[in-house]
This record gives C-alpha cells, structure tokens and sequence, in this order.
C-alpha cells in the first residue's frame, strides 16, 4: 500500500502503510533495500523503534522524515535508513502559551508531511484536520488552516496549499498563516470537486 514518495540524491523513497516499512529505489526502479519494517528491515543499531503504517514522507538535507502514523510520531532517518530520532514536540512558547489557549500542538495521527526551505516541518494530523508546524528542532509554531479541516496539503515557493475536507475548496496561506485566496468548491461541473486526495 504505497502511499507517498520522496526522491533526494539520487535515490526514490517510497513510504508502505501495509508494510510499515520505506523502500528505496534507484532512479531506474532497481530496488536498494527498506527499513522500518516489523520483520526484515533496519534501524541501524537496533534502536527498537519500529513504524507502523507509515503515511507520509520527506527529506530536507539528507534526513528523511517519516510520518509515523500508528505511532503518532515524526520518525527522523538518516538517507541510508539509518534510525536517527523521533521529533520531540515542544509546546513551549511564551507563557506557555499552548497550554493556556489549548493550541493543538500534539500529533494524534501524522498522515502527510513536508519541509519548507526553512526547515520547518508541515504534518498534516487526519485524527483533527489541522496542519501543525514545528520548528526543525519540533517547537510548535502555528497550525493551519484557521476554520475546517485539510484533508491534503502542498508546499509552494509563493506559500502553503490546502484543501479543505468538507467545502472542498483549495485555499492559499502565506508562510505567516495568513489566507491569500481560495478557489473552487464542492460539486460537479468545471472548475467544481467532488473529493480531493492530493
């Protein structure tokens, strides 16, 4: 059950929900290896860290970044497979802030992640539809989108796309949060969706 590919160096990382584990390939599709699988993949020392249907990947400056999904977690790898860490998630902001307005910072259930050249960390949490930011060293910085829930999201030069899962309609952020504009809507006909996936 492949879900999301990510390609650096020379190398295609395809991330496998069924299996729990992240194949690499060559450009020319000759398998290398996986790693993170319950049974026959690696961790690199024996970490004792396995993923568990894995849904989401990328890589920014040789480290590969899985979206744990059963576990709740961000898993870090190095780009061999080699087990690194697990993003440790800090709600620390001023005052404690987070936990004063209880702001979303934790992950319940990772499905989609990206890096912006910042090295800010996009994870798209499916169990509350929000898109959580976290500094590269996991400081929880904002959430998106303000009302409704991502159901899917990318990242862009000019800003931050997402898809909203009960009007079906696209919306532009900036890389502040702030909304540029939307577009589409729910329904049949041009320029209308039906449902969005990615």
């Amino acid at each position: 059950q492949p879900e999301a590919v990510a390609v650096a160096d020379g190398m295609i990382h395809v991330v496998d929900s069924e299996t729990s584990l992240v194949a690499m390939f060559t450009l020319e599709g000759q398998y290398q290896g996986s790693f993170g699988a319950k049974k026959g993949g690696f961790f690199g020392g024996g970490a004792g860290v396995e993923l568990s249907s894995p849904q989401g990947i990328a890589i920014h400056e040789g480290i590969v970044y899985v979206a744990d999904t059963g576990n709740g977690k961000v898993q870090l790898f190095g780009i061999n497979g080699v087990f690194l860490t697990t993003l440790e998630i800090d709600s620390s902001l001023e005052n404690n802030e987070a936990q004063e307005k209880k702001l979303p910072y934790k992950l319940s259930e990772p499905t989609d992640i990206a890096i912006n050249i910042k090295g800010e960390i996009y994870v798209l949490d499916a169990n509350d539809g929000l898109i959580k930011v976290y500094s590269p060293n996991g400081k929880y910085l904002k959430h998106l989108p303000g009302e409704g829930k991502a159901m899917t999201f990318g990242l862009a030069p000019e800003g931050v796309y997402v898809a909203d899962k009960n009007s079906m309609v696209v919306h532009r952020y900036d890389f502040d949060g702030k909304l540029d504009y939307s577009f589409g809507a729910k329904g049949e006909g041009h320029g209308l969706f039906k449902s969005l996936s990615g």
